[in-house]
């Protein structure tokens, strides 16, 4: 998650860059998608119901799959994450590819019985894990494991089950409906709202404007989530998009992986 990232970097001036981005995917994604009401909308845009009712309709549809793909975007003028992952309500496996001022980052993370394993390449352990460079090296492309009593377990975990994932796209009030378009092939109607949070290495509070795109036939699921500000007239920017609503996920925990204990660091800083 780019919160892990954020958590392992230790330059200073490269954690002050990329404090949106732990924004957007740390103390942003805090609202849980959780269902509060259970009728579905035939067509959201044209329905004439409250935003708050077409919101509440896309958490009930979105909490009662079993399974889901996202792809998570964040982007400023330095750095750019992409997460891909496919999870279900116990397990899901994701790939991150990161650019971290011109350096590319490759992880892997899974959640599999209950335990975590993750591996990577050497900048991605280092620069966006936060392992220390020797441990980087020895371990390059191998598979490590974590279980729930280790610390960064939680960190690590992160967006791995379909409710984490769908934390990645709160929105509160005021909300208002911005009409239907079409999004990923699909036609949608936005609800427009806000999400605030403190960005890293900052102690002033931030509000920014997001959208959410919700089917706006049949049952009102998640479809794009976006969050946009501008920060000294550079853009930065978030976006997580949802598809394979109740497809099969299959993870495999992986053999041979070395327990994190043994490594003498943890993949996140404290």
């Amino acid at each position: 998650m780019y919160e892990r990232s954020q958590h392992g970097l230790r330059n200073p001036r490269r954690r002050k860059r990329l404090g949106y981005c732990r924004l957007v995917r740390g103390v942003l994604f805090v609202a849980a998608m959780v269902g509060v009401m259970s009728f579905s909308l035939q067509d959201a845009g044209a329905s004439g119901r409250m935003p708050s009712q077409v919101l509440a309709a896309s958490k009930t549809a979105a909490a009662s799959e079993s399974s889901l793909h996202y792809v998570s975007t964040t982007k400023t003028p330095a750095d750019s994450v992409t997460i891909t992952g496919d999870v279900s309500k116990t397990e899901g496996e994701q790939t991150i590819v990161a650019n971290v001022n011109g350096q590319m980052c490759h992880v892997t993370v899974m959640l599999v019985g209950g335990s975590a394993y993750f591996e990577g390449d050497e900048p991605g352990l280092a620069t966006f894990m936060g392992l220390p460079q020797s441990i980087a090296v020895k371990y390059t492309n191998q598979w490590i494991s974590l279980n729930s009593s280790d610390s960064a377990f939680s960190a690590i975990t992160a967006a791995l089950t379909t409710s984490s994932a769908l934390l990645q796209t709160p929105i509160s009030k005021p909300l208002s409906l911005r009409g239907t378009s079409e999004k990923s092939g699909r036609r949608v109607v936005a609800i427009a709202g806000f999400a605030s949070g403190i960005p890293s290495g900052s102690t002033k509070k931030v509000t920014i404007p997001v959208r959410l795109y919700v089917q706006a036939k049949g049952r009102s699921l998640p479809v794009l989530y976006t969050a946009n500000r501008t920060v000294e007239k550079q853009k930065e920017a978030a976006s997580v998009s949802f598809s394979g609503w109740g497809e099969p996920i299959s993870v495999t925990a992986p053999s041979g992986a070395v327990p994190i204990g043994s490594l003498g660091a943890s993949p996140v800083e404290a």
